[in-house]
């Protein structure tokens, strides 16, 4: 059999998608975790100020997420959140799912 692993912000919100899927797993990180790497990604790689990250993620990103990847949540088979003991045992169960 073979495995394909797809991972993106939307999959989820695609019906479609998702009945393609065997197994759809949410990572679902709290929202200053979710802020914190943006300012990290956004100072570094689009030379933002952390004043305009946060307005726009308080004015953009959090109700977009709110509204449309927040729901997707539901369509998943797992989900996972982005402590370190919970990952590990979402590897060890998806290993289980391959072999």
């Amino acid at each position: 059999k073979k495995i394909i692993i797809i991972e993106g912000l939307h999959v989820l919100c695609n019906e479609k998608i998702n009945k393609l899927l065997d197994l759809k797993i949410f990572l679902d990180v709290d929202n200053k975790t979710r802020l914190e790497r943006r300012v990290n990604r956004d100072v570094k790689e689009r030379g933002r100020s952390v004043d305009e990250i946060n307005k726009r993620y308080k004015e953009m990103c959090e109700p977009m997420y709110d509204e449309f990847i927040l729901p997707s949540k539901n369509h998943a088979d797992i989900v996972l959140s982005s402590d370190k003991n919970s990952i590990k045992k979402i590897i060890d169960l998806i290993s289980k799912k391959i072999k």
